[in-house]
C-alpha cells in the first residue's frame, strides 16, 4: 500500500506539472507543504435563496466545500473562487441539492485536475451519470472530470492545513439506499482540526539580517529557504518569532435530520474530549445544517450545552434575510428597469429595499441573534449570506480582499453616462418616448400580453455574472405556464421573478417542461422544479397534477438514476421521450421510418391536457442539428392563433427553416459572433450571421437572440445589420416579453451602443486581433506578406 501511495503521488507531481497550470502548481505544491497562516470560514448559503446549506473554508490556495448546492458555479465568480482551488468536496448528506452543483463547478477545472468528494458513495454515483451529457463545448465525456470517492467509512482525511475525522452519522437501520424517499439518506459530520502554522516572522531579525522588502519575505512566510544577492543563505527559522504559537481552532459541521442521528453523534467517541464538564479541548464553532424540528428540541439543545459557552453556533436551516447572489445582477436589472419598466420587472425583495445598501462580507449587524434559554450555550445567531469569520490571522481589508455587495443601480447608470453623457440620454429620451406613445395608443383597451416570453437564463454552457445557463418561461395565460429548457438555478430565477410568497402559486399552474436536449446547461434545474412543484400542491392542499416532460433519452436514464437513488418521479410526470416518436411504422411494410416532426398535442394525456386551459391548439417538436436527439419547438396559441417557435441549440438546418415559417416570434440561439463560424461549426453551434440569416428565411416578425456564449457578459457584439433590422432583440435574464409590447425590444439597441459602449468596443478588439493572428498564421504558411497573394495561394491550394 506505501508502495502504491508513493507510486500516485508521483503520478500526481507528474500531472500538476502539465501544460498552462505548471507555473500556478509548482508555486501550490510549495504552498501547500505547510499551514497557510490565514484561513476563513465563509457562508455560502444560509438557506435564505434557492441554494440549500452550505459553507466552505478557504486559504489562499484552497478551498474545502461542504456542500455544492445547485447555483454553486454561477456563485463561484462572485466568490472570487477559482475551480482550480476546490479539491475536496464534503458532502453531509446524500440527497440531490448537496451534489447537484458539482457538474458546473467542477466543469470549469482542468482535465489534469481532480475533485475529491467526501461523503456517501451515492454522491459518487449520480456524479458519474452526468458523464454523458457534457456540453461538446467542455470537450469530449472520455475526458470527464476525474472524481476520486473518499469513503466515509475511512477514519480522516489529513493534508498540510487540516485534519478531518469523518463522523458517521447514521440509523442503526440505514445500512442501503432505498427508493422513493423510504428512509433518511445517510449523514456524515465532520470534524475539522486546523493544523498549527509556521510563527510569525520577527521584523527585528529581518532588519538586522537587512533582508530588503521583496518577494523573498513571502518564500521565508511560506517555508522557503532563499539566497540574498550577496550569497548569504536565510532559512525560515533565523527570521521567525517564536514566541508566538498559531492557535489550532476545532469546528464541527453536523447535519442531523432524526433522534437517532442524534444519539450516534452524541455517543461517537471523537466527540468526547470536547464534551461535559470535564472537557480538555475546545470546540469554536458548530456550523448546523440540521432540520429546524430537530434543532428545536430539547434533547437537541442539551447536546449542544455539551460543548461549553465558548463554542458559538452557527444556524443555516432556516430562513435569514434574502439576498440576491450578486449585486451586479441587480444594478444592471434595475438600470434597465429605469429604461423600460414593463420589460424588466422588480425582482425580489420587491420595492428595491435593498436600494442604496452597501454590505460588507465581515460586517456582521445583519446576523440574528437568538435568546437563549439555557446559559449553558454559547453564542447562537443566523449568519447573513456570504458572511465570513476569521479561523487564522486578521480579517484584514487590505490582505483579505473582502467582498462588498453595493446595490445602488443609479450609480451604476451614472458612471455610464459619464462616458457619453448626450448621446446615451438622447437615445433614452427618444425610447421613453415610444414607449409613452406606445401606452397612449392602447388606450382604455384591455392589454393583449399573452404569449408572454421570460427569459430565466440566457448563457451557453456555463453561467456567468449577469446570465443564467438556458431556460425560458411562457406563459401561455393566466392559468398557463410552460418551461422551454431548465438549467442548473432555474429555480432561483423564478424565486427572484415571483417572491417566497407566490412562487408555490406559480408552480401549481406549471403544466410542461420542454428539454431541447439533455446537456447539463440545460436540463439540471429540472429535479429541483419537480420536487418544489411536489410541496406547492401539498402547502396549497389541491390534488396534484402531474407535469409533462418532453425529452429524449439520456435524460430518461437520469430520471432512471434519480428515481433510484431519491425519490420515484414517474408518479408526479408524464413522460413523452421524444425519439420513440421521431420514428413510425410504415403500415405499407411494416418498417420504421424517420420523421422530422412529432405533433406533441396527440400524446399528451386527455386528463390533464386541455387546449382552453392551456392556451395551445399546436405544439410540435422538430429536430435540430446539435446532439443526436436535439429538437427546437413550435407553439400555436388557442385564442389569439400566435406562433412561437424555439430554435434550441442548432447550427443552421432545413428544420427550422421548414417549422419556423412565418413565426411571430423566433427564439434563436447565437452562441458566437461573426468570425468564429468554425468552432460555431465544430461545437454545432450558430454565429449570429447565421441566426439572422434563418430568421430572414423564416419570415419571423419579431425575433431575439439568447444562449450567448460566456465571453459575452452585458451584451453580445451589435452589427450594423443587427440594428437596422428593426426587429431583432437581444435577451436578457429576468427580461419580460409582453406580446403587445414586442415592437418595443428593439428600439433598445440604439441605447445598449452606448450604455455598454466599453464592452461593444472590448468585442472589436478581439476581433481585430483574431485578424491580425489569422493573417500572420497565413503569412507564415505562405511565406508571403501581401493580403491578395495569400488569397491567390490559398485558393491554388485548395484547387
Amino acid at each position: 500500500m506505501n508502495t502504491l501511495n508513493s507510486f500516485l503521488k508521483v503520478i500526481n507531481l507528474i500531472v500538476l506539472r502539465r501544460n498552462k497550470f505548471t507555473m500556478e502548481s509548482k508555486r501550490s505544491k510549495i504552498l501547500h507543504e505547510i499551514a497557510p497562516s490565514n484561513i476563513t470560514l465563509e457562508i455560502l448559503s444560509n438557506g435564505s435563496s434557492h441554494m440549500t446549506p452550505s459553507v466552505f473554508i478557504r486559504t489562499p490556495h484552497r478551498c474545502y466545500l461542504f456542500n455544492c448546492p445547485e447555483g454553486m458555479s454561477r456563485l463561484s465568480t462572485f466568490l472570487r473562487v477559482r475551480p482550480t482551488h476546490v479539491e475536496d468536496i464534503f458532502i453531509t448528506k446524500g440527497k440531490w441539492e448537496n451534489v447537484v452543483g458539482i457538474p458546473g463547478l467542477v466543469l470549469n477545472k482542468g482535465s489534469e485536475d481532480d475533485v475529491r468528494i467526501h461523503g456517501p458513495p451515492i454522491a459518487i454515483d449520480i456524479l458519474k451519470s452526468f458523464s454523458p451529457m457534457l456540453d461538446a463545448d467542455f470537450g469530449s465525456t472520455n475526458n470527464f472530470i476525474k472524481m476520486r470517492h473518499c469513503d466515509v467509512k475511512r477514519d480522516n482525511y489529513e493534508d498540510s492545513t487540516l485534519f478531518i475525522n469523518y463522523l458517521n452519522v447514521e440509523n442503526s437501520k440505514e445500512r442501503r439506499y432505498l427508493k422513493n424517499g423510504d428512509n433518511t439518506p445517510t449523514n456524515t459530520a465532520f470534524l475539522i482540526k486546523l493544523k498549527p502554522c509556521l510563527p510569525a516572522l520577527d521584523p527585528l531579525k529581518l532588519i538586522e539580517l537587512k533582508i530588503p522588502r521583496s518577494p523573498l519575505i513571502s518564500k521565508l512566510k511560506s517555508g522557503e529557504t532563499i539566497t540574498l544577492q550577496d550569497g548569504r543563505i536565510i532559512k525560515p527559522e533565523d527570521v521567525i518569532d517564536f514566541r508566538k504559537k498559531s492557535e489550532s481552532l476545532s469546528l464541527l459541521v453536523a447535519d442531523i435530520c432524526s433522534s437517532q442521528n442524534l444519539q450516534s453523534i452524541s455517543s461517537n467517541y471523537l466527540l468526547k474530549d470536547f464534551m461535559g464538564d470535564k472537557r480538555i479541548q475546545k470546540l469554536n464553532y458548530i456550523i448546523h445544517f440540521t432540520q429546524q424540528k430537530i434543532f428545536e428540541t430539547k434533547e437537541y439543545k442539551n447536546w449542544m450545552g455539551e460543548f461549553g459557552t465558548d463554542c458559538q453556533h452557527l444556524i443555516l436551516n432556516v430562513k435569514g434575510r434574502f439576498l440576491p447572489l450578486s449585486d451586479n445582477v441587480y444594478n444592471s436589472h434595475y438600470m434597465l428597469r429605469s429604461i423600460f419598466s414593463d420589460g424588466f420587472p422588480e425582482i425580489y425583495p420587491i420595492g428595491q429595499v435593498l436600494e442604496g445598501e452597501v454590505i460588507l462580507q465581515d460586517d456582521d449587524k445583519y446576523d440574528i441573534k437568538i435568546d437563549n434559554e439555557d446559559n449553558n450555550i454559547g453564542p447562537v445567531f443566523i449568519p447573513e449570506f456570504l458572511r465570513r469569520f476569521s479561523l487564522r490571522g486578521t480579517l484584514d481589508k487590505n490582505e483579505m480582499n473582502p467582498i462588498l455587495l453595493d446595490f445602488n443601480w443609479q450609480r451604476f447608470l451614472n458612471d455610464r453616462l459619464k462616458k457619453e453623457p448626450v448621446e446615451l440620454q438622447k437615445r433614452i429620451d427618444e425610447f421613453k418616448q415610444v414607449y409613452t406613445k406606445t401606452f397612449d395608443n392602447f388606450g382604455n383597451r384591455p392589454r393583449d400580453v399573452y404569449p408572454t416570453v421570460v427569459f430565466l437564463g440566457t448563457s451557453s454552457a456555463c453561467p456567468t455574472k449577469y446570465r443564467n445557463v438556458c431556460s425560458q418561461l411562457v406563459r401561455l395565460s393566466e392559468f398557463s405556464n410552460i418551461l422551454i429548457d431548465c438549467g442548473e438555478a432555474t429555480y432561483g430565477q423564478l424565486l427572484a421573478l415571483f417572491g417566497p410568497s407566490n412562487i408555490d402559486q406559480f408552480l401549481t399552474k406549471l403544466n410542461a417542461i420542454f428539454i431541447t436536449h439533455a446537456h447539463l446547461d440545460h436540463i439540471l434545474g429540472v429535479f429541483h422544479i419537480i420536487s418544489r412543484r411536489i410541496e406547492a400542491f401539498e402547502k396549497q392542499e389541491i390534488p396534484y397534477v402531474p407535469l409533462v416532460v418532453c425529452h429524449d433519452v439520456s435524460f430518461l436514464h437520469l430520471c432512471n438514476t434519480y428515481s433510484e437513488i431519491f425519490l420515484d418521479l414517474f408518479p408526479f410526470i408524464i413522460s413523452i421521450c421524444l425519439p420513440t416518436f421521431f420514428y413510425a411504422n410504415s403500415s405499407a411494410q411494416g418498417i420504421r421510418q424517420h420523421i422530422s416532426a412529432v405533433d406533441l398535442i396527440k400524446h399528451f394525456p386527455k386528463n390533464i391536457f386541455c387546449h382552453d386551459d392551456w392556451n395551445l391548439s399546436e405544439a410540435t417538436a422538430f429536430q435540430v442539428e446539435h446532439t443526436k436527439w436535439s429538437c427546437g419547438y413550435s407553439f400555436v396559441t388557442l385564442k389569439e392563433k400566435r406562433k412561437i417557435v424555439f430554435s434550441g441549440d442548432t447550427k443552421p438546418c432545413e428544420n427550422i427553416i421548414k417549422y419556423g415559417k412565418d413565426a411571430d416570434l423566433l427564439i434563436h440561439e447565437c452562441t458566437f459572433e461573426d468570425g468564429l463560424e468554425e468552432d460555431a461549426s465544430y461545437k454545432k453551434h450558430s454565429t449570429m450571421k447565421q441566426a439572422f440569416d434563418a430568421s430572414v428565411k423564416i419570415g419571423a416578425k419579431n425575433v431575439f437572440f439568447t444562449h450567448f456564449s460566456a465571453r459575452y457578459h452585458l451584451t453580445p457584439p451589435l452589427p450594423d445589420y443587427i440594428l437596422n433590422a428593426g426587429n431583432i432583440s437581444m435577451a436578457n435574464d429576468l427580461m419580460s416579453v409582453p406580446f403587445d409590447l414586442l415592437p418595443l425590444f428593439p428600439k433598445l439597441l440604439p441605447i445598449y451602443q452606448y450604455l455598454y459602449k466599453d464592452e461593444l468596443f472590448e468585442f472589436e478588439m478581439r476581433k481585430m486581433t483574431r485578424m491580425a493572428n489569422n493573417n500572420a498564421r497565413l503569412n507564415e504558411k505562405y511565406n508571403t506578406g501581401s493580403f491578395e497573394e495569400i488569397l491567390k495561394q490559398k485558393r491554388k491550394a485548395n484547387s
